[in-house]
Protein backbone atom coordinates (compact mmCIF):
# COMPACT_ATOMS: atom_id res chain seq x y z
CA UNK A 1 0.00 0.00 0.00
CA UNK A 2 1.30 3.34 -1.06
CA UNK A 3 2.08 5.61 1.90
CA UNK A 4 1.26 8.71 0.54
CA UNK A 5 -1.89 11.05 1.84
CA UNK A 6 -2.79 11.42 -1.75
CA UNK A 7 -4.37 7.82 -2.10
CA UNK A 8 -4.06 6.66 -5.51
CA UNK A 9 -2.08 8.61 -8.35
CA UNK A 10 -3.37 7.01 -11.19
CA UNK A 11 -7.23 7.18 -9.34
CA UNK A 12 -6.22 10.75 -8.81
CA UNK A 13 -5.43 11.50 -12.32
CA UNK A 14 -7.90 9.79 -14.09
CA UNK A 15 -10.34 11.33 -12.14
CA UNK A 16 -9.23 14.78 -12.74
CA UNK A 17 -8.77 13.79 -16.98
CA UNK A 18 -12.48 12.86 -16.39
CA UNK A 19 -13.72 16.18 -14.59
CA UNK A 20 -12.08 18.14 -17.20
CA UNK A 21 -12.68 16.37 -20.29
CA UNK A 22 -16.71 16.96 -18.99
CA UNK A 23 -15.94 20.78 -18.96
CA UNK A 24 -14.37 20.53 -22.30
CA UNK A 25 -17.74 19.41 -24.10
CA UNK A 26 -19.92 21.10 -21.35
CA UNK A 27 -22.88 23.00 -23.44
CA UNK A 28 -21.95 26.25 -21.30
CA UNK A 29 -18.80 26.03 -23.40
CA UNK A 30 -19.91 24.53 -26.62
CA UNK A 31 -22.79 25.70 -27.28
CA UNK A 32 -23.70 27.93 -30.71
CA UNK A 33 -23.89 31.33 -28.37
CA UNK A 34 -20.36 31.06 -27.28
CA UNK A 35 -18.11 32.80 -29.99
CA UNK A 36 -15.43 30.08 -30.94
CA UNK A 37 -12.53 32.55 -29.96
CA UNK A 38 -14.22 31.94 -25.98
CA UNK A 39 -14.54 28.59 -27.57
CA UNK A 40 -11.23 27.48 -27.74
CA UNK A 41 -9.74 29.81 -25.46
CA UNK A 42 -11.99 28.22 -22.38
CA UNK A 43 -10.79 24.43 -24.50
CA UNK A 44 -7.30 25.22 -24.02
CA UNK A 45 -7.51 26.17 -20.89
CA UNK A 46 -9.35 23.19 -19.62
CA UNK A 47 -6.27 21.12 -22.15
CA UNK A 48 -3.41 22.38 -20.30
CA UNK A 49 -5.04 21.79 -17.06
CA UNK A 50 -5.38 18.47 -17.66
CA UNK A 51 -1.92 18.33 -19.13
CA UNK A 52 -0.39 20.00 -15.84
CA UNK A 53 -2.37 17.32 -13.76
CA UNK A 54 -1.24 14.92 -15.70
CA UNK A 55 3.02 15.77 -16.01
CA UNK A 56 2.25 16.37 -11.81
CA UNK A 57 0.70 12.62 -10.94
CA UNK A 58 3.39 11.34 -13.42
CA UNK A 59 5.74 12.70 -11.17
CA UNK A 60 4.07 10.80 -7.95
CA UNK A 61 3.84 7.50 -9.72
CA UNK A 62 7.75 7.90 -10.82
CA UNK A 63 9.40 6.86 -7.58
CA UNK A 64 11.97 4.57 -7.56
CA UNK A 65 11.00 3.29 -4.13
CA UNK A 66 7.80 1.71 -5.22
CA UNK A 67 5.24 1.21 -2.35
CA UNK A 68 8.05 0.80 0.11
CA UNK A 69 9.06 3.98 2.33
CA UNK A 70 12.45 5.08 1.50
CA UNK A 71 14.94 5.35 4.72
CA UNK A 72 16.36 8.51 5.55
CA UNK A 73 19.65 8.10 3.63
CA UNK A 74 17.32 6.71 0.59
CA UNK A 75 15.74 10.08 0.90
CA UNK A 76 18.90 12.26 0.96
CA UNK A 77 20.52 10.36 -1.71
CA UNK A 78 17.58 10.97 -4.03
CA UNK A 79 17.00 14.74 -3.12
CA UNK A 80 20.84 15.46 -3.78
CA UNK A 81 20.80 13.26 -6.82
CA UNK A 82 21.44 15.66 -9.98
CA UNK A 83 19.53 14.12 -12.59
CA UNK A 84 16.79 13.39 -10.51
CA UNK A 85 17.01 17.32 -9.41
CA UNK A 86 17.04 18.29 -12.83
CA UNK A 87 13.97 15.96 -14.37
CA UNK A 88 12.06 17.40 -10.81
CA UNK A 89 12.95 21.00 -12.06
CA UNK A 90 11.68 20.35 -15.77
CA UNK A 91 8.76 18.58 -14.35
CA UNK A 92 7.61 21.73 -12.28
CA UNK A 93 8.89 23.64 -14.87
CA UNK A 94 6.45 22.32 -17.62
CA UNK A 95 3.15 22.54 -14.83
CA UNK A 96 4.04 25.73 -14.06
CA UNK A 97 3.79 26.97 -17.01
CA UNK A 98 0.42 25.05 -18.15
CA UNK A 99 -1.03 26.26 -15.32
CA UNK A 100 0.07 29.80 -15.96
CA UNK A 101 -0.98 29.36 -19.50
CA UNK A 102 -4.29 27.83 -18.56
CA UNK A 103 -5.31 30.97 -16.38
CA UNK A 104 -4.00 33.25 -19.36
CA UNK A 105 -6.46 31.36 -21.50
CA UNK A 106 -9.30 30.73 -18.67
CA UNK A 107 -9.26 34.34 -18.13
CA UNK A 108 -9.14 36.26 -21.14
CA UNK A 109 -11.75 33.00 -22.68
CA UNK A 110 -13.92 33.89 -19.44
CA UNK A 111 -13.45 37.89 -20.00
CA UNK A 112 -14.71 37.68 -23.93
CA UNK A 113 -17.51 35.31 -22.61
CA UNK A 114 -19.09 38.13 -20.42
CA UNK A 115 -19.03 41.04 -22.50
Amino acid sequence: MRSTSYGSPWATGAGGVVVLSVLAVNPAVTGPAVPRSTRLLLQGGLLLLTLAGVVEVWGWAASPFGDAPPSTSELIGLVTEPVRQRTQFLRQLVVASCLILACACLGVGSRQHTL
